[in-house]
């Protein structure tokens, strides 16, 4: 996790404790307190987001999840011809590692769907096991990438914004 990177000169590690720290801010927006990082997540949506609270693990169950969601990926890595990295089955993969190191069972659920509400189509989503935790957490990892997509004010990030706020208006929650 060290040596593979993220971005720049953000390794796997830190790149999970940039999420975590994103999730917890999170929870402090959905929760009205003062944040200290930029959210661009629009007021019907953190509405949505607000009314999981309930179903939402807490922040200490959720830490080894963030931190070690991406533990694996380095296995994953390859670099196509445009020099662009790609990571196929890191999920699966860091799944695999995690419980083979001794992991915790829900730790392992998290990591293997990470990915979920990231890829899974709008029209085709719904609300999965611990799918408050996982959205809440697709959340904080967009937000906490934005620098690598060229900011939020990016046609990258414009881009994966538009998929979660499709998704999280899918998620059908009581």
């Amino acid at each position: 996790m060290l040596d593979c990177y993220q971005f720049k000169d953000m390794n796997m590690l830190e790149h999970g404790q940039m999420v975590h720290e994103y999730f917890i801010d999170l929870h402090g927006l959905l929760a009205n307190r003062p944040t200290k990082f930029q959210w661009d997540i629009p007021e019907e949506t953190q509405n949505q987001l607000a009314s999981m609270f309930k179903d939402v693990l807490l922040i200490p169950q959720v830490k080894d999840y963030h931190l070690f969601h991406d533990n694996a990926k380095f296995e994953s890595k390859y670099i196509d011809e445009d020099g662009k990295q790609h990571f196929p089955d890191h999920a699966l993969n860091s799944y695999n590692r995690w419980l083979s190191c001794g992991g915790d069972g829900i730790t392992a659920y998290l990591i293997l769907n990470d990915m979920y509400y990231h890829i899974t189509k709008p029209n085709c989503v719904t609300l999965i096991t611990y799918g408050a935790t996982l959205l809440w957490t697709a959340w904080a990892e967009v937000h906490a990438n934005a620098e690598m997509f060229g900011g939020v004010e990016s046609t990258s990030f414009k881009i994966k914004k538009k998929h979660l706020i499709k998704v999280t208006k899918k998620v059908k929650y009581d």
